[in-house]
């Protein structure tokens, strides 16, 4: 009965390492598909990143022709706003209450 009892437990085994091999083909075979989809997220993400970074300098530049026509310094040197919390700096409210007369 000892003999059955190992014949059972070595099949037993033959089965699951059957199986793990077969997960790990699977695996082995998805993983350049997941590596180009990877790759094609991180592409998107690069680009997004860039078009955020452009808008930003659009902005900056938009700041600066305001501070410019309001013949006021732009923001201040640390990057912070003028205006205390919750308040657009002085020069630009009145800029843009120049531009609402304006139009």
């Amino acid at each position: 009965m000892g003999f059955a009892v190992v014949a059972g437990e070595v099949r037993s085994l033959a089965l699951r390492s059957a199986q793990a091999a077969q997960e790990t083909t699977a695996l082995i075979e998805e993983a350049p598909a997941n590596t180009q989809q990877g790759g094609e997220r991180v592409a998107r993400v690069k680009g997004a990143i860039e078009a955020i970074v452009a808008s930003a300098g659009r902005v900056r530049g938009l700041v600066e022709q305001v501070s410019a026509a309001s013949g006021r310094p732009g923001p201040a040197a640390d990057g912070g706003p003028r205006g205390g919390p919750g308040r657009p700096p002085r020069h630009g409210r009145l800029a843009v209450r120049r531009l609402n007369v304006v139009r």
